[in-house]
């Protein structure tokens, strides 16, 4: 039988194929440490789930107040504009009308 690189890697995809379907179907398979089953770790992801949650609730008000500071600079900076905006064109005016 001649060698096919090609055959040897459809039988490859298809070895991995079945495995991946077969081991889709299985129960859990006992740990051999402890005797744990694999995904029984309900206490360890509690704790997790509770240590992301805390990691999110401090980054969600690390960004409300990185939003309340931009709102506040954004405020001054319209404040700024619309002064310097007004004073110019008061300035314009007086100066335009008051120039024979």
């Amino acid at each position: 039988m001649k060698y096919d690189p090609f055959l040897t890697l459809q039988r490859k995809n298809l070895f991995c194929k079945k495995l991946a379907a077969c081991l889709c179907i299985k129960k859990p398979l006992p740990s051999p440490l402890l005797g744990v089953k694999i995904g029984d770790h309900s206490e360890e992801q509690g704790s997790k789930e509770e240590e992301q949650s805390h990691e999110a609730d401090k980054e969600a008000e690390i960004k409300r107040d990185w939003q309340v500071a931009a709102a506040v600079f954004d405020r001054f900076c319209a404040i700024a504009f619309t002064s310097i905006f007004v004073g110019g064109n008061l300035i314009f005016a007086i100066l335009f009308i008051a120039h024979p």
